[in-house]
């Protein structure tokens, strides 16, 4: 009942997360929707890294002031390499979405090639293991999100630089896949949630703080409260959940969780008007969902 409880806890946090994440996309074209209020992509990272620290910071003062860094020298190393592939991740995502690929492909690909990373990373750091359901889950969810990706990708160019790109994107996706399998790493031995956010991130605060004051004309202090607004709402917040769900279930399970992401996602999109549905989309959901009931079906019980 423990088991079954803990992980109900995580769907309904996965639920939260999609609507979060949903509607992060309608409040970024709601504040930002005027040219003159467009930001860099290194002052909004920033603020949201900021506002995330502030957050986690005074929740973990609150309730364990002495547990802001981790115990041993083994979950020391585990921070420092969750700041490094946390780096690594939004440094490979800029770089993807700047080349000939753009956002929309390096979204797509991220969606397809996320949770299967994350599932063989969480084999080669936590020990799991992967078998034939899986294997099921994984080709029906790719090809849901390759349906998805139909009507909304369109591919202008194909060349060396687009394959470069291409391969950006893989490696933020890779990096993620690793950072997440620290989250639970650094859970498993104790840390709390709050902590992990707060040491999480104190590359990303001191690299992006650095390059604004080498560059202080990115910093739009015009912007700050809609920005700290929307980080709160987009970044911080789904954080928060995406540790509960870590928290509550293995590495594999969360990898599968994350290959409904986009169906949800952009479905919770177009209901709140920021995104449209094709036909194609229901084929799309069909495919995602029995990819995830399969595997929820066969493992949950086991876990």
């Amino acid at each position: 009942m423990r088991r079954l409880r803990g992980r109900t806890v995580a769907y309904f946090a996965f639920g939260a997360f999609c609507v979060l994440s949903a509607a992060r996309d309608v409040l970024s074209e709601t504040l930002f929707k005027d040219q003159a209020y467009s930001a860099s992509p290194i002052f909004v990272l920033f603020v949201y890294s900021v506002t995330t620290q502030l957050v986690a910071g005074t929740v973990l003062l609150v309730t364990r002031p002495f547990q802001a860094l981790p115990a041993n020298i083994s979950s020391t190393a585990q921070v420092i390499w969750l700041n490094g592939f946390t780096l690594a991740a939004f440094l490979f995502y800029f770089l993807a979405i700047d080349s000939p690929i753009g956002a929309a492909v390096n979204s797509f690909v991220d969606y397809g090639s996320g949770p299967v990373f994350t599932a063989v990373v969480g084999v080669l750091l936590a020990g799991e293991r992967l078998d034939l359901t899986f294997a099921i889950c994984a080709i029906l969810s790719v090809s849901g999100i390759v349906v998805l990706g139909l009507p909304r990708v369109t591919i202008t160019e194909f060349n060396l630089l687009w394959i470069g790109g291409l391969l950006l994107s893989l490696l933020s996706s890779l990096s993620s896949a690793f950072y997440r399998a620290y989250f639970k790493l650094l859970l498993t031995a104790g840390m709390t949630k709050s902590a992990v956010i707060f040491a999480r991130l104190f590359g990303l605060t001191i690299v992006l703080g650095s390059v604004l004051l080498i560059k202080p004309h990115l910093f739009r202090p015009d912007l700050l409260i809609n920005t700290c607004v929307l980080g709160l709402i987009g970044f911080t917040l789904p954080l928060f959940l995406t540790l509960t769900i870590i928290e509550r279930v293995t590495i594999r399970s969360f990898a599968v969780l994350l290959f409904a992401l986009p169906a949800i996602t952009f479905l919770l999109s177009a209901i709140l008007g920021y995104d449209r549905l094709f036909p194609s989309d229901a084929v799309a959901g069909a495919l995602t969902l029995a990819g995830v009931t399969v595997h929820e079906h066969r493992t949950s019980d086991n876990e």
